[in-house]
């Protein structure tokens, strides 16, 4: 009892508003020396593509995939053990399975195979030289461009409706804010009770990284602020109904997961609660 009330009073004395100073520091700190920014061109060409087949079948296909990989969490050793001839055969096997799936280049000669095949191995070897300079850890960061712009124009062709942000400090706040996520699952690949091998909540590592969204989003102080928390709630909404859903029979839970959905916002000790209990109820350890 001693320490359940010691630890209340110390999560009590946590800074409860988010300023953008704040994420900016946090960024600097836990997200930039793990960064790899993908190229310009990659992102480019996908986006190229999405756009020359919006509204079909392959067009929406073509989205998802923008959106998985808008920022990851990846295995040094996935880029480390690439080798340029993989590279090369990675870029011919891509055009081949667009080709099949019916994309349409939307200029000629995009989706030449060679051409691709090239980019894709000059692209390679810059990422690896960038990897060089992350500290030495497993795993690295992979976040490139407005990833708030990519989830309102993707978003909704897959069913994802998502406000767009009209202020560059709105803007701001959730990609950094995207960063910590990828920072988060880092962290809780080591030490999250609901950890896995694969994601083991949606697609996450167990759901404190998605908790944090939340609780910045509802705690962010300053200009942006209304616009930043509608599109991390509307992009998380559903994340933390499935949760609430999982620990139904945890009343303690449902209140915390409440709070969150009406805009407040829970310590981390709380925050670590609810992934206690998930690993409990839910993954049965």
């Amino acid at each position: 009892m001693f320490y359940e009330v010691l630890r209340e009073k110390r999560a009590s004395q946590e800074k409860i508003a988010v300023t953008m100073a704040d994420l900016r520091r946090a960024y600097k700190a836990r997200v930039k020396p793990h960064l790899v920014r993908p190229p310009k061109n990659e992102r480019r060409f996908f986006r190229q593509l999405a756009q020359a087949n919006k509204g079909t079948t392959p067009g929406r296909g073509l989205q998802g995939l923008r959106l998985q990989m808008a920022a990851l969490t990846l295995p040094k050793s996935m880029m480390e053990n690439q080798s340029a001839t993989d590279a090369y055969n990675a870029g011919i096997n891509l055009t081949k399975q667009l080709k099949q799936h019916g994309v349409k280049p939307r200029y000629k000669g995009q989706l030449d195979p060679v051409d691709v095949a090239l980019r894709t191995q000059k692209n390679l070897a810059a990422s690896q030289a960038k990897l060089k300079n992350v500290p030495d850890s497993k795993l690295f960061i992979r976040q490139g461009g407005d990833t708030g712009r990519l989830f309102t124009e993707a978003g909704p062709a897959l069913g994802l409706s998502m406000p767009r942000s009209r202020t560059p400090e709105a803007r701001e706040a959730f990609n950094r804010t995207v960063g910590l996520h990828e920072a988060a699952e880092m962290t809780a690949s080591r030490r999250s009770p609901s950890r896995g091998l694969k994601p083991t909540f949606e697609s996450h590592q167990g759901p404190q990284p998605m908790l944090n969204d939340v609780i910045i989003a509802n705690t962010f102080k300053g200009k942006g602020a209304k616009e930043f928390k509608a599109q991390v709630g509307a992009m998380r909404k559903k994340e933390l109904e499935n949760l609430k859903s999982s620990l139904s029979s945890d009343p303690r839970s449902v209140a915390l997961i409440e709070k969150l959905e009406s805009g407040g916002r829970i310590n981390r000790h709380q925050r670590k609660y609810l992934d206690r209990q998930y690993a409990k109820i839910e993954l049965g350890r």
